[in-house]
């Protein structure tokens, strides 16, 4: 839906193994059917194959995915085969230190836990959600701080500022009712060149009013 919507089409889907010796046959399908993008959903350590596979293709095909799938230890081991990759995500990523909120993220991890080292999607993830959860719940809590008072705040919170994703908002219905646990339709875009996932977006595109669910 969302990329006829784009006025692009989905010419062809392969379901794949948990591993497979080469991907040469599955991207030869692809391109038979017209593919100038492939979007994979496989093991991280089955990437490296799928990169091979296009580049011996001999045509120019774009590779996209999730930041989940595409870990920074992964974009090292790609090289510059990696160069190209669009990626998107909900939040932003350790690297983006232009960031505000990132900084504050890796100020503190080397104040408190220095051994530990920003390198993952998840650490912006949980970052955003304590700070979701301290800065803007418990601040309007009168009272007992439990796990009631914290649910009720949480529902009557709208359009909180977590500063590693788009604003929140749960005070009110969510855009698609068919999904009713998602609640923030912010994503964000980067390109990877020199193994390094670059911010290519100035600010959160709300993809459910780009693109709207049917």
């Amino acid at each position: 839906d969302g990329l006829e919507a784009l006025g692009m089409q989905l010419v062809k889907n392969i379901e794949v193994g948990r591993t497979e010796n080469s991907y040469a046959a599955q991207v030869g399908q692809l391109v038979s059917a017209g593919a100038t993008c492939i979007v994979p959903i496989i093991a991280p350590g089955e990437v490296a194959k799928l990169m091979t596979a296009t580049q011996q293709s001999g045509q120019k095909i774009l590779i996209g995915g999730v930041t989940a799938a595409f870990s920074q230890d992964l974009l090292n081991s790609l090289g510059k085969s990696g160069d190209g990759i669009l990626l998107a995500g909900a939040n932003y990523l350790p690297t983006d230190t232009q960031i505000p909120a990132v900084q504050d993220m890796i100020n503190a991890m080397k104040q408190y836990t220095p051994q530990t080292p920003p390198t993952t999607t998840y650490g912006t993830a949980a970052w955003g959600a304590a700070t979701l959860l301290f800065s803007s719940v418990m601040p309007t809590i009168n009272g007992t701080i439990d796990s009631a008072s914290v649910m009720t705040a949480l529902q009557n919170t709208t359009n909180a500022t977590v500063g590693t994703y788009a604003p929140y908002t749960f005070a009110k219905q969510p855009p698609a009712a068919q999904f009713p646990r998602l609640r923030n339709t912010g994503i964000l875009l980067w390109k990877v060149q020199d193994s390094m996932p670059h911010l290519e977006s100035p600010d959160f595109t709300d993809i459910y009013k780009t693109v709207p669910l049917k």
